[in-house]
């Protein structure tokens, strides 16, 4: 999820928008998403949890987002997040040997389920007529190579690895 704190650094460069402004500042335009971002805030966010079961909670956030957008003339482009991104702290593969069995089948619990979600939300776009682009690791890192490239106008995404 990037450094704590590291989007300070960049005053000149970056803005964080919420609401309404932030769909002021991207009407008309294409703007990447970081569908990783998206899911993760759908399962945390409290209220969300209390009515709706993990799956139908990133179902209707993202339905949500996705109209909201679409309706103000902005078109999201998903980036669903690909199976080679390593672990959490950085290492690709297994990690060390350190870590219990059961963690190990906890992590692969977690790993299936944000699959799943992945797959839901790709069925979801599909639907809406939302493009979507399969990143081969990182979603932040295809958000931001599809900005480099001029195919988007902005990238949406908390993770400060996008820089």
């Amino acid at each position: 999820m990037g450094l704590k704190d590291v989007w300070g650094l960049f005053p000149d460069c970056t803005r964080v928008l919420k609401g309404s402004d932030a769909i002021r500042v991207v009407e008309g335009r294409t703007v990447a998403v970081d569908a990783a971002i998206w899911i993760v805030e759908a399962q945390t966010q409290t209220q969300m949890r209390k009515v709706f079961d993990p799956r139908r909670a990133v179902l209707k956030l993202f339905f949500d987002r996705c109209v909201r957008w679409l309706v103000a003339g902005v078109t999201p482009v998903l980036c669903i997040e690909g199976d080679d991104r390593g672990d959490r702290n950085g290492r690709n593969g297994s990690g060390s040997g350190s870590t219990t069995e059961a963690a190990k089948s906890k992590g692969r619990r977690r790993g299936r389920a944000f699959r799943s979600r992945c797959e839901d939300v790709t069925a979801l776009a599909e639907l809406l007529g939302v493009p979507t682009v399969q990143a081969s690791g990182e979603a932040e890192a295809c958000c931001a190579a599809l900005c480099a490239v001029g195919a988007v106008d902005a990238v949406q995404t908390r993770d400060s690895d996008v820089l």
